[in-house]
């Protein structure tokens, strides 16, 4: 099959099959869409669905990620004592919408909130020693990192000695002998039997921020209103999820933040 798009260019598509037919039926598909989604495996009407209509009550349980439940509890106590937090964040897009999605989200919260990006050529990528110890001097009690810090054992190591929590949140893949020495929010470590490995470092936070929003949902925090709506971060996790190019599949099409930060984006 043959199809000239306006720019005079020609696909060619593959034979239909019988699969294809059956998924025009099914699906309730066109035909070339049909052949696109059997072309990538997806094969089930529900799966198709959910593929092509994807609703935030897809989102799987923050819960259900090793670590997340120590990391909230970790941060739910640094409100209570009023600590500032700083988010650390990687400056690359996605470490860079990360950092403010996590940033806006604790402020909304009321906390005492700062943020610190590394320069990409005096300092190089994740924490170093200088910064961990500017951010102690300007009254730091807890650094979350964002899209970065997996790497960084000496650098957490000093920072608790100097006194701070830590919170790490980072995709990227774990180094071997890798011992975490604080709460780690990473679905590639050891014992994680979150099933998608595949979000970004923003889908992270916004995960870490869905299970923050829980867990003082539950204590009452939000009693005298003032609750976060999530969906308006989506337009970060959109960006940050897109530039990072991580596959639109499993949950980044569950929270569908493209779908969702595009109405945002108006």
């Amino acid at each position: 099959m043959k199809n000239s798009s306006p720019g005079r260019k020609t696909w060619k598509l593959k034979p239909r099959s019988s699969l294809v037919s059956q998924l025009v039926a099914d699906a309730k598909v066109t035909p070339l869409q049909a052949q696109l989604l059997a072309n990538r495996d997806l094969t089930d009407a529900d799966a198709i669905q959910s593929f092509l209509f994807p609703r935030l009550s897809q989102m799987m349980d923050p819960m259900r990620m090793k670590g997340m439940d120590e990391a909230v509890k970790s941060i739910v106590l640094a409100m209570e004592e009023h600590e500032k937090i700083t988010v650390y964040g990687d400056y690359d897009a996605d470490g860079l919408t990360a950092t403010a999605l996590l940033a806006t989200f604790l402020s909304h919260l009321g906390l005492s909130v700062g943020t610190y990006v590394p320069d990409r050529l005096k300092e190089g990528y994740g924490l170093n020693e200088a910064a961990v110890k500017n951010i102690r001097e300007n009254g730091t009690g807890m650094i979350i990192t964002v899209d970065c810090g997996i790497s960084n054992d000496m650098e957490v190591g000093l920072a608790k000695r100097l006194g701070m929590d830590v919170v790490i949140t980072d995709h990227h893949l774990v180094p071997s002998g890798f011992q975490p020495q604080c709460p780690v929010i990473n679905p590639h470590q050891p014992g994680c039997s979150f099933p998608f490995k595949g979000l970004s470092g923003v889908g992270l936070a916004f995960f870490l921020a869905v299970g923050l929003r829980a867990a003082l949902r539950e204590k009452g925090w939000f009693k005298t209103g003032n609750e976060p709506d999530l969906r308006d971060y989506l337009d970060l996790v959109a960006l940050g999820t897109m530039a990072d190019r991580v596959p639109l599949l499993g949950q980044n099409r569950a929270t569908h933040p493209v779908v969702w930060g595009i109405r945002l984006w108006g």
